[in-house]
């Protein structure tokens, strides 16, 4: 239950096409780990909430020894 009507119209959008901010941070991971010349990144991904007040933030990365971390 939301208090305005454009709200509700973006909250049943976002329930139309739901992905976690988890599955997104993997999907660039799996991107950018197919590319030979990029050795070492860390995704972040966040979905900055207007109807919660949270946000939701997510952050992985290739894990080389010694790399980013």
């Amino acid at each position: 239950m939301v208090k305005r009507e454009d709200e509700q119209a973006f909250a049943e959008l976002n329930g139309a096409y739901q992905k976690f901010v988890e599955d997104a941070a993997r999907l660039l991971y799996k991107e950018l780990d197919s590319y030979h010349s990029i050795r070492d990144f860390v995704v972040r991904c966040a979905h900055l909430e207007s109807l919660h007040s949270h946000d939701a933030i997510s952050r992985i990365c290739k894990g080389l020894p010694n790399g980013l971390r």
